[in-house]
């Protein structure tokens, strides 16, 4: 296939001159560059230039391009955050409904020390605790380990 293609496409033979350091430059970089021979090395060279120019003549497109591929990430982003606030509300909600009994007859001094403990463990993980975490963690018994 690339025996057609390069068939159809002849190369054209250039002359030209390039000062020695530019000439050493490119014997340095073909191995990095992946070609086998200064000539595709050129070509590559001259390409990758042109694609560069494209890119400043038609900024403004792909500036456009690129401002819209941000505005989706940010509102996908902005619905991802969205669906995490509504699950910690609801996770409040249930805790708060379940607990609202206990805590009216509960003294001060003990709901303080409550609201430490539960800072402490959303501390310990890392910024979260979902219901069942909270189960778990109150059916513990720190004493039954002796």
């Amino acid at each position: 296939m690339d025996d057609n293609k390069e068939a159809s496409n002849p190369k054209i033979k250039y002359g030209f001159r390039i000062h020695q350091d530019i000439s050493d430059m490119i014997d340095s970089h073909l191995p990095v560059a992946n070609t086998q021979s200064r000539s595709s090395f050129i070509e590559e060279a001259v390409r990758f230039y042109c694609c560069e120019l494209d890119s400043k003549t038609h900024h403004n497109v792909i500036t456009t391009e690129t401002a819209r591929i941000i505005r989706d990430n940010i509102k996908n982003l902005d619905n991802h955050i969205a669906y995490v606030l509504f699950n910690v509300a609801g996770e409040m909600a249930n805790m708060n409904l379940l607990l609202a009994d206990r805590l009216l007859n509960m003294p001060d001094e003990d709901i303080r020390a409550t609201r430490n403990d539960a800072y402490d463990i959303v501390r310990r993980r890392k910024g979260f605790i979902s219901f069942a975490d909270a189960i778990e963690n109150a059916r513990y018994d720190p004493e039954s380990d002796e």
